[in-house]
């Protein structure tokens, strides 16, 4: 008689992790395009527009890829998408596959901009471009901007980096046509290397470009209402600094601003202070302003019911020599009276609420904040457990616990698989789930995939999903004993 062990990845999925030993893709099938279905999640992971679920199956470091891995044809970290059943949940059958599902992109998308976006009919996301540059240890830091329809057809390029860089930042949106409101337009913002460009996704034209750019925040908008969509003023608007030109004789730099599909910038301040951007939330702006005495604060400035920021009126914050470069603006009230959350001096996370009072989180202990929504902090610790802190009460909940067995019943029970943060990216929000990339290893143990997780905020058992499909190398063939 014979007796098999299996390594597990969670309880929930044993049966799937059995299953998908012969899967190395998806069976196509035919997914309705629902042009008037609403849009969440956008710039995250995972975007869901009606009933399908839109999600990078894997992830691939830049520096892992080689010459070839982009050409197309890519399982592993492609787009799919999923379709939901009446409840929103993703469906399996009796065999642990994923159903429903097929891939829609088949280049790489899982890296490390890793970001999607719905409009419309028609998905937008980056992806490593596969020429090589002059200097070898820059491949593949060039990034590519692409459109496709959301069954996959009409794959078009929008944009592409001239420089290849670790640090671009980009967003795609989507406004309303000045001279026809009911014909919406979509643009692409791309900040590298000191230079912001602004790029219409129809013409490809490029209708903006600033030099010189010191720091840039960019508004996000996750939501798309496919039938009323009202981009509020403050989300088409883009904030930047920018050294100052000699006709502008100033000795600090300049604070501007662009709305998308313009091509006039908007000065807000300049003259002998030194500005920096740092965060945004619909409503208001976190920058630093130093005088000429090098004394330097974080403010807060609102906006005015047409759209302008009201910089005369900022409300000073916080000293920048008491803040260890993490920052975040609280979106829950009105942004005049908003609090903030940073990382003091010694790396603990702190509440500073609009009356000036401090109170540091989670009892002082050290975690890494991943991203803020509305009042709550998601951070991780030394063992990349996943928490979600309220920021009012300091009430913190575990939403992911690498140390938490899969099977208490098993003692040999491995613990719940590790999630994987590069750099405290690709980690995302979307409505009741947090999404994030786990390491999975097949019987190569030199041979890793990092394939999409979530899991559900309100849970109480905290495990997590595989949203994804598992190519056959990175599934370990269970070991056989004899008994």
């Amino acid at each position: 008689m014979k007796k098999s062990i299996i390594t597990k990845i969670t309880a929930a999925f044993v049966l799937m992790i059995m299953c998908l030993a012969c899967l190395v893709g998806c069976s196509a099938i035919s997914i309705d395009i629902d042009t008037n279905a609403d849009v969440t999640g956008n710039g995250t992971l995972a975007v869901q527009k009606g009933n399908y679920l839109y999600f990078v199956n894997g992830y691939t470091a830049i520096s892992d890829m080689k010459t070839g891995d982009n050409k197309g044809g890519n399982q592993y970290s492609a787009i799919y998408r999923a379709k939901l059943d009446a409840n929103g949940n993703l469906t399996y059958d009796e065999d642990g596959k994923l159903q429903n599902t097929e891939r829609i992109v088949d280049k790489i998308v899982g890296f490390d901009k890793t970001q999607l976006y719905i409009f419309g009919d028609y998905i937008y996301y980056a992806t490593p471009n596969i020429r090589k540059p002059d200097d070898d240890s820059n491949r593949f830091k060039i990034t590519d901007f692409y459109s496709a329809k959301l069954n996959g057809e009409n794959k078009s390029l929008v944009y592409r980096t001239p420089k290849a860089s670790d640090s671009t930042d980009y967003q795609f949106y989507v406004t309303e046509n000045n001279s026809n409101a009911s014909k919406k337009q979509v643009y692409l913002s791309v900040y590298q290397e000191k230079e912001l460009v602004i790029i219409n996704c129809s013409t490809k034209d490029k209708i903006y470009s600033v030099e010189n750019v010191d720091s840039c925040v960019m508004p996000e908008a996750k939501n798309y209402l496919a039938e009323n969509n009202a981009v509020s003023v403050q989300n088409q608007t883009i904030y930047y600094t920018r050294d100052a030109s000699e006709q502008e004789a100033s000795t600090g730099n300049v604070l501007a601003s662009i709305k998308l599909g313009e091509k006039t910038e908007n000065i807000i301040a300049k003259g002998t202070n030194t500005y920096a951007v740092s965060y945004f939330v619909n409503g208001g702006l976190l920058y630093t302003e130093k005088d000429e005495h090098d004394s330097s604060y974080y403010k807060v400035a609102d906006f005015a019911q047409d759209g302008s920021l009201n910089i005369s009126n900022a409300r000073q914050v916080i000293a920048t020599e008491n803040v260890n470069g993490l920052i975040y603006l609280c979106d829950y009230e009105n942004p005049f009276y908003a609090g903030v959350v940073y990382k003091n001096s010694e790396s603990g996370l702190t509440y500073l609420n609009g009356n000036g009072e401090t109170k540091v989180l989670f009892d002082g202990e050290k975690v890494t904040a991943l991203c803020f929504e509305k009042n709550y902090v998601y951070a991780y610790d030394a063992d990349n457990s996943i928490y979600r802190i309220n920021v009012l009460n300091d009430i913190s909940v575990k939403i992911y616990d690498t140390k938490a067995k899969k099977d208490i019943e098993d003692e040999e029970s491995e613990t719940w698989p590790n999630p994987y943060f590069d750099a405290a990216k690709n980690f995302s929000v979307n409505g009741n789930y947090t999404y994030f990339f786990v390491k999975y290893t097949g019987d190569d143990e030199d041979d890793n995939g990092y394939y999409l997780n979530r899991v559900k905020i309100s849970s109480a058992d905290g495990q997590a999903e595989l949203v994804g499909v598992l190519l056959e190398k990175h599934i370990k063939t269970p070991e056989v004993e004899e008994e």
